[in-house]
């Protein structure tokens, strides 16, 4: 379970890194927020990263694994109707 956490965290970081590193550069650059503001956005980051990872866990823990069970069982009813 930790090493699948940890997988899910760096998948998480490495989709967010590019706003993350956007975000860092206007500030240094143009924008310069204050920096109680700028210490906002860094600690919301690492909470968007943890839940992101705790909420993508689950996904595959509690509803992927009864997606695929519908999803090989339907077709295998016939009816056009109820896999619709």
């Amino acid at each position: 379970m930790r090493s699948h956490l940890r997988t899910k965290i760096l998948e998480v970081i490495t989709a967010i890194m590019p706003l993350v590193i956007l975000v860092i550069i206007l500030q240094l650059t143009v924008v310069k927020m204050p920096f109680e503001l700028f210490i906002q956005f860094a600690i919301g980051t690492i909470m968007v990263i943890i839940g992101m990872g705790l909420f993508l866990i689950g996904i595959e823990i509690g509803i992927l694994p009864m997606g695929k069970i519908l999803g090989a069982e339907l077709p295998r009813k016939g009816s056009v109707a109820i896999a619709i």
